[in-house]
């Protein structure tokens, strides 16, 4: 069984592997951006779709965790060409918040698929409560 996810980046490093690494051949992956993303719809319904408890950040990884546990692929098609405005929902007068939403929604993911103990899901928190805080301060720094 296949899903097949598309991305592309331009950034220097993308969550499933560098441009210049990327080749032209299909391969797969742990997990693909959702913002493009081609899915069977009977994968999708198997696994209930995305979790509405993201907002905005980490539903397209749990997405692709959880059908992978499902017997599932993700696959990474370095041929296809997207385009996606990055920043676009996210900056100006709502950037504290997505940096808000981007960590609780990463403790969110590791609590549930990495950090099951309480030690660990406390270090997740504190760590990524830090980060918080410093991309927050920043984030001001750069405004004003």
């Amino acid at each position: 069984r296949d899903v097949t996810g598309v991305q592309t980046c331009a950034l220097p490093i993308c969550n499933v592997m560098t441009a210049a690494a990327s080749g032209s051949e299909s391969r797969t992956a742990d997990w693909v951006s959702g913002a493009c993303m081609l899915v069977r719809r009977a994968a999708f319904d198997a696994v209930g779709g995305f979790d509405e408890q993201y907002f905005m950040y980490w539903e397209d990884a749990d997405f692709c965790r959880r059908l992978r546990a499902r017997g599932y692929t993700t696959r990474y098609v370095p041929t296809a060409i997207v385009s996606h405005v990055v920043g676009g929902s996210s900056g100006g007068a709502a950037r504290s918040l997505t940096i808000r939403e981007f960590h609780r929604s990463a403790y969110r993911y590791y609590r549930a698929h990495v950090a099951r103990g309480p030690l660990s899901r406390g270090a997740a928190w504190l760590l990524l409560q830090g980060r918080c805080w410093y991309k927050l301060l920043r984030a001001r720094q750069h405004a004003s």
